[in-house]
């Protein structure tokens, strides 16, 4: 009965995906709170920056790495694991429980009416389907708070990359992903990587401060 549980170039008018990576009004608030702080402070930063850069009209960016390699990025998968091995113990913890109350029910069924019986069986698998729906929900609610946390990474990295378009004088980023083949001179990652985390650090006290 039991279950498991288990930026001299002419500035260009840019169409990014960046703006458009959330609806809700606070964050777009946040997001132009991160723009102009960004454009105040690193012109000494970006000068220093650009002799290295290539020329280019195409950037490779490899948006996994950016998710993973940045210093906000790791702090949002060390904050994941840690609600998803607390979301497993809950689980084990769970499990056991239920799996002693159905070894206390099958020892009762002999001492019991067969009715009887049946009704505390329903119920205990009611109560199991219950606890394994719950269980799933909430583990949905962690993978699209997941989802959330890196759109509103990617977000915040907006200013950065179109910052990088400015420098190189590109026209477009293309996610590495869905490029064929390119010159590893045009693939930037590594720079953003830099820009990012010398902008928003974790993400604690650059972006996300005003939400405490």
């Amino acid at each position: 009965m039991c279950c498991n549980l288990r930026p001299t170039i002419k500035p260009k008018a840019l169409n990014s995906p960046f703006r458009q990576s959330s609806e809700d009004p606070m964050t777009i608030f946040r997001i132009l709170i991160i723009w102009i702080v960004f454009l105040v402070t690193t012109v000494g930063y970006v000068s220093a920056q650009t002799a290295n850069l290539p020329s280019t009209s195409v950037i490779i960016i490899d948006k996994q790495r950016v998710l993973s390699e940045t210093l906000y990025g790791q702090r949002l998968m060390a904050e994941m694991r840690l609600m998803e091995q607390l979301q497993i113990a809950d689980n084990k913890r769970l499990l056991q429980e239920l799996e002693l109350e159905e070894a206390r029910l099958t020892e009762q069924r002999s001492s019991m009416d067969a009715d009887e019986f049946r009704v505390l069986a329903v119920n205990f698998d009611e109560k199991v389907q219950f606890i394994s729906n719950q269980q799933q929900a909430k583990n949905q609610t962690r993978m699209e708070q997941r989802r959330k946390d890196q759109m509103t990474l990617m977000a915040a990295t907006g200013p950065v990359f179109e910052t990088l378009m400015r420098d190189t004088g590109a026209d477009v980023i293309i996610e590495q992903r869905y490029a064929f083949i390119w010159n590893d001179a045009i693939n930037l990652t590594d720079e953003a990587i830099e820009r990012i985390d010398a902008f928003l650090g974790d993400g604690k006290t650059s972006f996300e401060a005003d939400k405490e």
